[in-house]
Order: structure tokens, then sequence, then C-alpha cells
């Protein structure tokens, strides 16, 4: 019985989504700032610089900077790619805790 009441939330949570658009701008926002920080978080953990993860995927570092950084935003292609390569759903990464804060620093290098 309890999963039923757990669909129901989640249908009326889709439905409040679905006709608030200042709701989902949020949430998109949300998507995006976690999704660059567990790109850094995941790099790091792999023990890959940014040149290096950029190489894998065929970019330039700047480019890894910038996504992690949010100056950019990665195309839908190379945010899959990057699940490719993570072993990582980030739609389930990002509804985890929240990331260190010492991983929010920016920095151009790897």
């Amino acid at each position: 019985m309890a999963h039923h009441h757990s669909m129901e939330f989640i249908q009326s949570s889709n439905r409040s989504l679905r006709h608030n658009r200042a709701l989902r701008h949020t949430r998109v926002v949300e998507f995006k700032t976690n999704l660059q920080k567990s790109i850094r978080r995941l790099r790091k953990s792999k023990k890959l610089t940014q040149k290096q993860l950029g190489h894998i995927v065929g970019v330039d570092q700047a480019t890894i900077s910038n996504f992690e950084c949010g100056k950019t935003v990665m195309t839908v292609d190379l945010a899959f790619e990057l699940t490719l390569v993570f072993g990582v759903d980030f739609s389930i990464e990002n509804n985890l805790s929240a990331v260190e804060s010492s991983d929010d620093k920016c920095t151009s290098h790897g």
C-alpha cells in the first residue's frame, strides 16, 4: 500500500511541474548545477585531469573546464557520453547528497 501512495505523490508532483514553468526552470538550473559538480567530482575520483577527460570524449581541456564551471552547457550527446565514460546515470547522481563545497571552486586547470 505504501508503494501506491508514493506513486500518487510522484504523479501529483509531475502534474505540478507540468503546469509550473517557473518551478521547472528552477529544477533545470539545479540539474545543470549538480551535473557540473558531478562531472568534476567523478573526474577527480577517477584521477583524471580536465585535459585527459577532454581527450577521452573528444574535446579540449578548456571545454571541460567551461562545463564544470557552468560557463557553457554541454550537448545531450556529450552528457550521455560522460554517462557512459563514468558509468553513472546523472539523473540519479543528481538526487544524491550535495557535493562538498571544496568541489565548487572553478579553475582553468585540471
